[in-house]
């Protein structure tokens, strides 16, 4: 019976031992590390002269340029929509975000980035104003819900607000207003 019950113990130990082995958690994959770049800015970490610029992207460059570009920063291409502009999604000041490249034939005119977590308490809003201050000089006006930099060579910066709270920043170029006034008009015409 000394035995038997040696046998029993024996058995209960490798069993446990099998059952300790078969639930331990598997391991989790790791997910590769977030890497801040210089593509996660909006703005430049120090005072700038010149043109406003999103990631250093000179205006007039080519659709194939600005995608190398955007690309190389960690910007997923998405698609190029109806209107001719190339739509990218990633990453700038550590949110989600859109980003259009919107061009005049195939000429860079503008970037819209649209930070996708809203910004219900308007902290990030303020952040962000400050940010492209520092980087730029102070706002020139507040037009409703728009903060607007003063005009430098043509180009524009300016910053909205959705009614969901989302922040959009708009980088111009020179052109832009004359793109967006045939874009206007190829709508109303049906064109």
């Amino acid at each position: 019976m000394l035995v038997g019950l040696g046998v029993i113990g024996a058995l209960l130990v490798i069993v446990g031992i099998l059952l300790a082995r078969g639930s331990a958690p598997s391991p989790v994959p790791t997910l590769p590390p977030v890497v801040t770049t210089e593509a996660a800015s909006m703005a430049p970490g120090q005072a700038t002269s010149g043109d406003y610029l999103f990631l250093g992207v000179p205006w007039g460059s080519s659709r194939a340029d600005v995608r190398a570009r955007l690309e190389a920063r960690g910007f997923k291409f998405l698609e190029t929509d109806d209107e001719g502009d190339d739509q990218f999604e990633g990453r700038v000041d550590g949110r989600d975000a859109g980003v259009a490249a919107m061009y005049s034939g195939d000429t860079l005119t503008k970037f819209l980035v649209i930070l996708l977590t809203p910004d219900d308490t308007g902290g990030l809003l303020t952040n962000l104003r400050r940010n492209i201050a520092a980087a730029y000089g102070p706002s020139a006006e507040e037009r409703g819900p728009a903060t607007i930099w003063p005009e430098r060579s043509g180009t524009l910066v300016w910053i909205t607000t959705t009614e969901e709270h989302q922040i959009r920043v708009h980088f111009e170029a020179a052109n832009w207003p004359n793109e967006s006034k045939k874009r206007k008009e190829g709508r109303t015409t049906g064109d």
